[in-house]
């Protein structure tokens, strides 16, 4: 009777270990389950950033690229301007020679034709 209680004792307690461990089988299984849920959505939008940087950095790339090509177009229009600008000067300059002599050629010819007419009188 006491040894049978003692060893029913025993066994009772052995269930309840036995069922305290099962308990917490369920439970760390049930946390190893989250955590892997979580790191595959981790790895997830891991994988997800590391493809929009790379794409971010393919887009920056070709706008630092676009950029230098208007830069240099910048430049170039700068000069062709440049250019322009000189020619534009001169051509004035050489109008506005072309115009004096012409008024020069004028005055001429009109006091030539003064001095004709005084001499034909």
């Amino acid at each position: 009777s006491e040894l049978t209680k003692g060893i029913s004792d025993i066994q009772r307690s052995g269930l309840e270990r036995e069922n305290e461990i099962q308990n917490l089988r369920k439970e760390a299984e049930a946390k190893a389950a989250k955590a892997e849920k979580i790191a595959a959505e981790t790895r997830e939008q891991f994988l997800s950033l590391s493809y929009e940087k790379k794409s971010l950095e393919q887009e920056l790339k070709a706008l630092k690229s676009a950029i230098t090509d208007h830069e240099s177009t910048i430049h170039s229009l700068h000069q062709d301007l440049a250019r322009a600008q000189t020619e534009i000067a001169l051509e004035k300059e050489l109008r506005s020679k072309a115009e004096e002599k012409e008024n020069d050629e004028r005055s001429e010819r009109i006091a030539l034709s003064a001095q004709i007419v005084a001499m034909t009188q």
